[in-house]
């Protein structure tokens, strides 16, 4: 966590200790959300506040019948147990995560903190919302660009090899076949060095559409690199795989990039292979997919071959 973020309980704690007129003056002025509640009954907010949640005024906040206004439905139970464990005495962590709602009900990430206090001789709790929304979506935008190839929007390498060992665990469990694919792009060099990579690129694009268009839900396509695609295959035999591998073949080849004098087409070559109980890691099963789709390099390209 942030060391920025980190010190905001203890210094909200040490504020908070003072006169009600004290507390009021900091708040009004404070750059947090902070709102005042009598177990979820809000009696006071600060424009901070009103302003994170989209509202015209604190007293818009302050007017609402239950702080939970400011949650989403799932995280009113959360919030609360914590004011209610505040005001026990317990002890709870310093800063909890909340999924808030604006008042136009779009959703955003809360980073809060509760903290009992006494006001006009009451015993209330003070909470203080922070929107880390924009954090929060950067953490899960990396997240994604750490699984995602950028180019496809496909799975990468290393997601796809987490895919296929969980397939492979769970074909091995309940008795299934399970077979994968992998394409190699014919002559991706040719079309790089003839019309650019820039189309080059829209040539994988291309590729991963067909078989995004021919694949079923329940099957993985990812790209392993390069030209270079595999595909998971839940229960499927591997007869069944080449009829698979065949049907991404022929929508790959009927498939077209337009070009200044006309159309740009291509094909892929494919291998295709089954697991067995033998195999014990996905490298051996790749492997032998990958021996399948030299010899339809090696067939004369835009083939399907099998081991």
């Amino acid at each position: 966590m942030d060391s920025s973020v980190s010190g905001i309980p203890d210094m909200v704690s040490r504020t908070l200790a003072g006169s009600t007129a004290d507390i009021k003056v900091f708040a009004e002025a404070s750059p947090l959300g902070i709102v005042v509640a009598r177990e979820l009954t809000p009696v006071f907010a600060n424009q901070a506040i009103a302003d994170t949640f989209g509202y015209g005024a604190p007293i818009e906040i302050a007017a609402l019948p239950s702080i939970a206004a400011l949650v989403r439905q799932h995280e009113v139970r959360k919030l609360a147990d914590i004011a209610r464990s505040r005001l026990a005495g317990d002890e709870l962590p310093k800063v909890f995560d909340l999924e808030g709602r604006r008042r136009d009900a779009s959703v955003l990430w809360i980073l809060a903190t509760a903290q009992r206090l006494a006001w006009d001789g009451e015993e209330l709790v003070a909470f203080t919302f922070i929107d880390v929304s924009e954090y929060r979506n950067l953490e899960t935008e990396l997240r994604r660009l750490a699984t995602v190839d950028p180019l496809t929007e496909v799975p990468n390498r290393r997601a796809f090899l987490e895919t296929a060992s969980k397939e492979m665990r769970r074909a091995w469990r309940h008795d299934q076949a399970l077979s994968f694919l992998i394409l190699d792009i014919d002559r991706l060099k040719s079309i790089n060095d003839r019309y650019g990579h820039a189309l080059g690129d829209e040539t994988v694009r291309a590729v991963s559409r067909a078989c995004r268009e021919t694949l079923r839900d329940t099957d993985s396509l990812g790209r392993l690199g390069g030209e270079e695609f595999a595909v998971v295959l839940p229960q499927t035999s591997r007869d069944s795989a080449v009829d698979v591998a065949e049907r991404v073949r022929k929508t790959v080849a009927g498939a077209a990039i337009p070009i200044p004098n006309g159309q740009l087409h291509f094909t892929v070559s494919i291998g295709v292979t089954e697991a067995t109980p033998d195999d014990m890691a996905i490298d051996a099963v790749l492997g032998r997919a990958d021996r399948a789709l030299f010899v339809a390099k090696g067939s004369g390209q835009n083939r399907v071959a099998w081991i």
